[in-house]
């Protein structure tokens, strides 16, 4: 048969090899072996069984890496046997893809159990988003596929891009879900988190998928040691290259750590209740102030014995439980009526004009008689001509302040604070555990807000406000004046989660927004866990979860800048767009019937004008 042989080659192994004849029939160039550096055969028996089980098995050790479980140790390896099935050669495209979803599904339908602690009826909700992110893992391999066979770059490259991007995906994506990032595994472990500081959580996640890959090519070296010493010796290059940014990242973050130089800052009272959110709900609000005084007590007393003052009370999320009233001046007649029953069927203007009188005058009495400030978390309510609307606050109060000062919280939960699409599609309803009159339906704030006392600028967010990377740096990006924050401030309310492993997986997440901006971060959690963390991610304090207490703490003021606070997520939007760019090429490419790894194919051949 008449045409040309072409070979390419790469150390010891056929990259690709292509036969190009003129016999009629066989369309000229034909790809018979369109391989990459890496890829292997199918293995002995079952294939099909066998990449399933790799699969389940990286599901499985990554679920292990984490709370409740939290082998911290194993997210150096658990991905180990997904990145086989990028190069595992042979496997049918549904095998392949079913088997990294099937490891997807084991991990975070496992995870994400705590979901269903918010109600009985939320097993739904928890299977369908245990389902959804489940599906990133074949976007993953998809990914790192596509990047190894259109840029041709190795493994230790392609997978950290892909994972990276994926997880900038889904941090955004539908509200965003940054959780269970491989970095968060890693949270304690402080000389090796520091280079978050430097691009964020992301570079700590890829540092771990490049020593995954390095633990991938030592499994392979040792397997093929009778091949001889140079071929093992040429398989151990990846290991090293993987070793030596983590001694890099470990030597920078040892330096870090050394360098650190903290100023004393405020004393803060962080109070801490334990009520399960259906307690909380149900429990009488006197009931609930009670508790909150007791703490508060305690703290003022343990305080003066001590001979110290106590600067700032935190409280938790809406955990006043009257919540805040506004009422628009002159507000009254029809207007005023309807903006009443808009908050509650039942009420009347009157009431509203009531309550907001009650709420301002226990509240300054509150402030007044500690003598200090109080950031007290609530709910808003504001009724105007135009209707009424219920916000998630922080409100900021000073001894001998009229009004308060408030930060309306930007970051609605979905499902817990609206329903997304609810207009659109009534059924999604039955995600959550509301009916109609129960549906929540609150309104976001506009910005960020700063409160400053005492030389100290305080940061303030809201529950999971501290798990979102790029919000939170929207405090140390937007002030009007230039001063950057000293304090983060998160009051959160895990009450609905009863002491399971989100208390640990939000903890863990808080840590990182500390290293990345390099400032301290203190929170005050119904249930747990309040905290006080420094600018290196190290937890100086901490209240167990499940336990009620006041937790005071004197914050470590930290001088340092970050370079993540300049650039914010550059590289997971890099990541992102390298593994669209090729995800697309390779599309192209296939579309066209090209089934060659090299760049230069993009499209050559098969554009309109540009060949068949």
């Amino acid at each position: 048969m008449p045409g040309r042989v072409s070979v390419r080659l790469e150390g010891d192994r056929i990259v690709s090899l292509e036969v190009e004849t003129t016999k009629p029939g066989l369309g000229g160039r034909r790809a018979l072996v369109a391989g990459q550096s890496g890829e292997r055969s199918g293995v002995g028996f079952a294939p099909g069984l066998k990449a399933l089980g790799c699969g389940a098995l990286a599901g499985a050790m990554l679920y292990a890496s984490f709370p409740p479980v939290g082998v911290a140790a194993l997210v150096w390896v658990a991905l180990v046997p997904l990145l086989a099935l990028v190069e595992w050669a042979g496997l049918p495209w549904w095998v392949r893809y079913g088997s990294a979803w099937a490891g997807g599904l084991v991990f975070w339908v496992g995870s994400l159990v705590w979901i269903w602690e918010l109600h009985p009826s939320a097993w739904l909700g928890w299977v369908v988003l245990g389902v959804y992110q489940s599906l990133f893992w074949p976007v993953f391999l998809g990914a790192a596929r596509a990047i190894r066979r259109v840029f041709v770059l190795p493994l230790v490259v392609a997978a950290p891009v892909a994972w990276v991007g994926v997880d900038y995906i889904q941090a955004h994506l539908l509200s965003g879900f940054p959780w269970y990032y491989l970095a968060h595994a890693q949270y304690a472990n402080l000389p090796l988190i520091q280079v978050a500081d430097l691009g964020g959580a992301w570079v700590v996640t890829g540092l771990i998928v490049v020593a995954q890959v390095g633990v991938l090519r030592g499994l392979e070296a040792i397997r093929g040691i009778g091949s001889g010493w140079g071929v093992v010796g040429r398989r151990l290059r990846t290991p090293a290259v993987a070793a030596g940014l983590v001694a890099a990242s470990l030597g920078y973050g040892w330096w870090r750590l050394g360098s650190a130089s903290f100023e004393p800052g405020a004393r803060v009272a962080l109070l801490q209740s334990n009520l399960k959110q259906e307690l909380k709900q149900s429990l009488d609000a006197e009931k609930i102030l009670e508790i909150f005084a007791g703490l508060i007590t305690e703290a003022h007393r343990r305080a003066e014995a001590r001979g110290e003052a106590i600067d700032l009370y935190v409280w938790p999320e809406t955990s006043f439980p009257y919540g805040y009233v506004w009422i628009e001046p002159g507000l009254s007649g029809e207007a005023g009526e309807r903006a009443a029953r808009q908050l509650n069927p039942t009420s009347t203007l009157a009431q509203w004009v009531e309550r907001e009188r009650f709420v301002r005058e226990q509240l300054r009495t509150w402030v007044d008689v500690v003598g200090s400030p109080m950031l007290v978390g609530t709910l808003f309510f504001e009724l105007t001509s135009r209707g009424a609307t219920r916000t998630n606050v922080a409100l900021w109060l000073e001894p001998g302040q009229e009004n308060p000062r408030i930060y309306r919280k930007l970051h609605l939960v979905p499902f817990g604070e609206y329903i997304p699409l609810l207009d659109i599609l009534p059924w999604i309803r039955r995600l959550a555990p509301y009916d109609e009159t129960t549906t929540p339906r609150l309104v976001a704030g506009d910005g960020p807000r700063w409160f400053d006392y005492r030389g100290i600028r305080y940061a303030p967010t809201i529950c999971f406000e501290d798990t979102l990377p790029h919000l939170t740096r929207r405090f140390f990006r937007e002030m009007p004046d230039g001063k950057v924050p000293d304090v983060i401030v998160d009051q959160s309310n895990d009450g609905w989660f009863d002491g399971t492993a989100e208390h640990d997986l939000h903890l863990a997440s808080a840590v990182f927004r500390c290293v990345e901006l390099r400032a301290p971060l203190v929170r005050a959690v119904n249930m747990g866990y309040s905290a006080a963390i420094d600018g290196n991610g190290r937890i100086v304090a901490i209240q167990p979860k499940r336990t009620e207490g006041t937790l005071v703490a004197r914050l470590p003021l930290d001088g340092r800048s970050s370079l993540y606070a300049e650039i914010g997520d550059l590289l997971g939007q890099v990541c992102l767009i390298g593994a669209i760019v090729a995800v697309k090429i390779r599309l192209l490419l296939a579309f066209c019937g090209r089934s060659g790894p090299y760049l230069r194919n993009v499209g050559l051949g098969c554009l309109p004008g540009r060949g068949t």
